[in-house]
């Protein structure tokens, strides 16, 4: 699934679907310069077709897990629901990779890591707190994990929905010294096992822009093996009939257990009439030993509070 959000930029307002991505910090959408039929597919932005923009005259190029992009910095308005951020830097991409955005709804990104992440500093989150347009300086998130549900759910700047979570189950996490929003993470284990996939320590960053839960290929594995999946292509199959009976898997969290049942980490999948049950996780190569990625399927289980000041990440039990 791909959860996005509208945004605004220029005058008078162009819109475009975006990933709020806490994984990268540049915010970037096709440029009408851009002729390739991912882009056409697209939204695109025309600069000339806006009042308050401006060319920096600046390059630049992004690869990212799946995909990448080369355009321009530019500086335009910035729109989001009812916050104007004005002379907002971003990228209009004039060249973007097939795959993934042929297939994909979003027309862009928008990245909410720290300036020290980006190419250039005035990051949306920069500017949000320089130009005091936040009531506090967090924004929050809450992921549905129902694909049939309309409301596929939320993001708010400055504030939170205390509807959505319970407020006495708050665990606020410190973040890793760095560039991104990474924490520590205590154990992984299954029900199955009592193996400690952390006994050395891990982190994990916290991820909106990854769907699944990424990790070294070799606990991945074991995992899979514990779960009784069988693999293809790097990714776990499981029985749809048996998806209540799998074994959980329990990560601790600062002193705190957050623990996965089968219906949670397994995702429905239908293809020309054929249902299949995939598992949300997944290894990548390159990934350093205790490094994990926690994405959609984790972060769908649970409310998320981002603080820019303090830089902590805060996660809550949902609401029933």
């Amino acid at each position: 699934a791909e959860y996005f959000g509208t945004i605004g930029l220029g005058t008078p307002v162009q819109e475009f679907a975006v990933i709020f991505d806490t994984g990268s910090s540049v915010l970037w959408v096709p440029s009408k310069e851009c002729q390739s039929q991912s882009c056409k597919k697209h939204n695109r932005y025309e600069s000339t077709k806006s009042s308050t923009y401006t060319s920096l005259a600046k390059n630049i190029f992004i690869e990212y897990g799946t995909g990448r992009i080369t355009g321009k910095i530019v500086k335009d308005t910035l729109t989001i629901g009812e916050l104007v951020v004005k002379n907002q830097e971003f990228a209009e991409a004039v060249s973007q990779s097939s795959y993934p955005f042929m297939i994909s709804k979003l027309d862009g990104i928008l990245g909410l890591s720290f300036p020290e992440n980006s190419v250039y500093k005035n990051t949306v989150l920069n500017n949000l707190l320089s130009q005091q347009l936040l009531t506090e300086p967090i924004f929050s998130i809450y992921i549905n994990g129902n694909p049939n549900d309309d409301f596929g759910g939320e993001i708010i700047f400055g504030g939170s929905n205390a509807k959505l979570f319970q407020i006495e189950t708050l665990q606020t996490n410190s973040i890793e010294p760095g560039m991104f929003w990474v924490i520590k993470v205590e154990s992984i284990s299954t029900s199955q096992q009592s193996t400690n996939w952390c006994q050395n320590g891990c982190k994990a960053l916290v991820d909106t822009g990854t769907s699944l839960i990424v990790g070294p290929r070799y606990v991945v594995n074991n995992i899979l093996k514990s779960i009784g999946a069988k693999l293809l292509y790097g990714l776990g199959f499981v029985d749809c009939n048996y998806i209540n009976s799998l074994p959980s898997v329990t990560f601790a969290i600062n002193g705190k257990d957050y623990i996965l049942k089968g219906e949670n980490y397994v995702n429905k999948v239908t293809e020309n009439g054929q249902e299949f049950c995939i598992v949300g996780f997944t290894y990548v190569n390159n990934i350093p030993d205790g490094f994990w990625i926690f994405g959609d399927i984790f972060l769908r289980n649970v409310y998320t509070i981002f603080n820019v000041q303090e830089k902590t990440v805060t996660f809550a039990e949902l609401r029933k």
